[in-house]
């Protein structure tokens, strides 16, 4: 299954690195599952440091034209500015919500790579 993700997030193209890993996230998280994570997982949202999906994002990345030069330190800064931006693309809503109803947002590929 990894593989087959792999090979799919690495099909993923921007114009730019940052625009290869925003649609990246968009290919594995709803903005909705988005909204309960965080780089650390402080306060009640959970880490996505912590993730095989992080890992995997970030070798497909790294097997991408734009990528093959991109650093961890790249790839962490652009996830953290995109997951600390995901409750306004939610309309503002998704601070609202509580942190069970959030959960249960995730994408399927998120649930089957965490383990």
């Amino acid at each position: 299954m990894k593989n087959n993700l792999l090979a799919h997030l690495f099909l993923m193209g921007g114009r730019c690195l940052d625009e290869t890993i925003c649609r990246m996230l968009q290919v594995v998280l709803m903005n909705r599952g988005a909204c309960g994570l965080n780089w650390a997982g402080r306060g009640r949202k959970q880490s996505f440091q912590q993730t095989k999906l992080q890992e995997v994002m970030f070798r497909a990345l790294r097997k991408s034209p734009l990528g093959k030069d991109a650093t961890q330190a790249m790839f962490t800064d652009v996830i953290k500015k995109r997951l600390r931006c995901t409750p306004d693309r939610e309309g503002g809503t998704g601070r609202q919500g509580t942190h069970q109803q959030q959960q249960s947002y995730f994408g399927i590929v998120f649930s089957i790579v965490v383990f």
